[in-house]
């Protein structure tokens, strides 16, 4: 299997860069990981140094050909920072994914403005702002390019406590959509994954419980799992527009009360 991705992403796009934002932990990093095993350049980015510096460790087994940059995405100028700096040292960027995300379980009526605005700020936002800054950095200019987004199945479904993340999830359904159709004359593919519920390890065993029992393929998913989806619609040229869940069967349920609301836990 790591043989067959090499060959798909060296003769797809001759080794350019893959820009994964949130690339330092859980689905983000299993990304990384994926793209390096494809051949590809990879450079990830975290508001943390500390986790930056934890991923390029991790990360150094699979290649060396991994870099590394601190970047808050809430912030346009250090989004614009970031993406400059990947195109004159690390190379062109030909992928894009935006893995980074919080989230905040509490019911609205409990939930302040500032963190309304913080949770949107870095999920909706955050994925505008590293979307723009990529495609001025040089996608545009060179017609050529793959965006992947990472959502959540939260998104689709709804789940009480989650109602910020959940709109904020849905609202990059409508971005993948419309910037799908946006940069179809310009080579340039937008697609969506959405995550159920993944098990990064940071997960509690009686969330674990409480899921899996909704789950029809009865286990929770794996984050090199999402990885393969976001790498098989990255390497796609001729899917665009398009949202694919990775949940084993979770949308397919009933909605039962807090049946997704690990979901989000996974590190998007």
């Amino acid at each position: 299997m790591r043989a067959c991705a090499r060959s798909l992403c060296m003769h797809a796009a001759m080794a350019q860069v893959a820009c994964v934002f949130g690339g330092t932990r859980g689905i983000g990093l299993a990304v990384a990981q994926r793209f390096l095993q494809a051949g590809c350049p990879v450079a990830v980015f975290s508001r943390d140094q500390k986790h930056v510096q934890e991923a390029l460790e991790q990360l150094a087994s699979e290649s060396g050909n991994v870099h590394g940059h601190t970047c808050d995405v809430r912030n346009e100028a250090s989004v614009r920072e970031a993406l400059a700096w990947t195109e004159k040292e690390v190379g062109p960027v030909r992928y894009l994914v935006t893995a980074a995300g919080i989230n905040l379980d509490r019911l609205l009526a409990q939930t302040s403005e500032a963190e309304m605005r913080n949770l949107l700020d870095t999920n909706v936002i955050g994925t505008l702002f590293c979307t723009k800054a990529t495609l001025k950095a040089g996608m545009l200019r060179r017609r050529e390019g793959s965006i992947v987004n990472v959502g959540s199945i939260v998104g689709e479904r709804g789940n009480i406590g989650q109602t910020v993340y959940a709109a904020s999830k849905a609202a990059l359904v409508g971005l993948t959509r419309s910037l799908a159709k946006e940069l179809a004359s310009r080579n340039i593919t937008v697609n969506m994954v959405q995550p159920g519920f993944i098990d990064t390890g940071m997960t509690r065993a009686q969330h674990l419980q409480a899921v899996v029992g909704h789950i029809p393929l009865q286990r929770p998913g794996r984050a090199e799992e999402v990885a393969r989806a976001v790498h098989f619609l990255a390497s796609s040229s001729y899917v665009t527009g398009q949202v694919l869940s990775v949940d084993g069967g979770l949308r397919l349920s009933p909605v039962k009360r807090g049946s997704e609301g690990a979901a989000s836990r996974s590190g998007t």
